[in-house]
């Protein structure tokens, strides 16, 4: 369910130990949705190659994360890098880089599970956090 945004900040950064650090916060329909102060149910982070890039750097990277409030609000965190090349016909190429990520309300459990299915993460870790039948 997307609203639009009120307001919106958030930071990208890597930890000491090398992984992608997550940091946004964004008010929807009067609320706020803040991935610090939210509990991390799930998270899925993989690297790509720049499309203009034939093998090696730069990587571009793309997360995915399910977050709930302290109030027990569902929402899902993306953030994606996206590559892309400037126009050969008039003398400019290189290896630019757009940085995209977004906050979404989740409004309930059953569209929290279909998300996290469209977003390929483990049946186990999804089975931690949400009632999944047998088929």
């Amino acid at each position: 369910m997307q609203t639009n945004p009120v307001a919106a900040s958030g930071r990208v950064g890597f930890s000491s130990s090398g992984g992608l650090e997550l940091n946004m916060r964004k008010i929807l329909d009067g609320r706020v949705f803040d991935t610090e102060t939210a509990e991390q149910l799930l998270k899925r982070n993989w690297s790509t190659y720049h499309p203009n890039q034939g093998g090696g750097g730069p990587m571009l990277d793309h997360v995915r994360a399910l977050y709930r409030t302290k109030k027990g609000t569902l929402f899902s965190y993306t953030y994606d890098e996206i590559g892309y090349g400037r126009d050969r016909r008039f003398g400019v190429t290189g290896l630019y880089t757009r940085k995209e990520q977004c906050i979404e309300e989740i409004p309930d459990v059953v569209h929290a599970i279909a998300w996290c299915e469209q977003e390929r993460f483990p049946a186990e870790d999804v089975e931690e956090h949400f009632p999944i039948e047998e088929a």
